[in-house]
């Protein structure tokens, strides 16, 4: 038989992006209408009088490992932030939105995973804005715990949620197998 050959490096996992809800109505509209991730602007539509916002900040990538270490594993990344409020609007008026980016996953030299970015919706109404997590840290292959990203804890709104912490990866040794952090999960609502 063959010798095995095997080589872990690996990139970290990308966090996952931001989202954003906006849930509105008033005495013109037939009940609450909501739209996800509407783009970079909403335009309050007719009839609109009160909007619920809902953000989720970017979750933070993950830890890589080191380049020819089958068990070096980086720790996750940490969960964006939820942050809510409800706002009083007006047909007409113009919000910006911007949608928190997906921390980098850490490279195959066991580079740290980057931040998540914030959410955030601004207008006439106010600003809400939800933190994205903390990077996992990266492997050098040289045995230890390496941390899991701290989730993302602030943010402005009436309602604020921290995401959970990325869990910690483990470096095994020649007779053990290392563990891979896994991610944070999002801040609930």
């Amino acid at each position: 038989a063959g010798a095995c050959s095997y080589n872990s490096s690996a990139a970290g996992a990308v966090g996952g992006a931001g989202q954003v809800v906006l849930c509105y109505s008033g005495a013109a509209t037939t009940g609450p209408t909501c739209v996800t991730n509407p783009g970079a602007t909403w335009t309050v539509p007719s009839g609109a009088t009160t909007a619920t916002v809902y953000c989720w900040g970017g979750g933070g990538g993950g830890g890589g490992s080191t380049t020819g270490s089958e068990f070096a594993n980086g720790g996750g990344g940490g969960g964006g932030a939820f942050a809510s409020s409800v706002i009083s609007v007006s047909a007409g008026q113009v919000y910006t939105l911007t949608t928190g980016a997906g921390g980098t996953g850490g490279n195959t030299l066991g580079g740290n995973g980057g931040n998540g970015g914030t959410t955030t919706v601004t207008g006439a109404g106010g600003t809400i804005s939800a933190a994205g997590g903390s990077g996992g840290t990266g492997s050098d292959g040289s045995g230890g715990t390496n941390a899991g990203g701290a989730g993302g804890s602030t943010g402005t709104g009436t309602t604020i949620h921290s995401g959970a912490h990325g869990s910690s990866g483990n470096d095994g040794t020649s007779s053990t197998t290392g563990i891979t952090g896994t991610g944070g999960g999002g801040a609930g609502s």
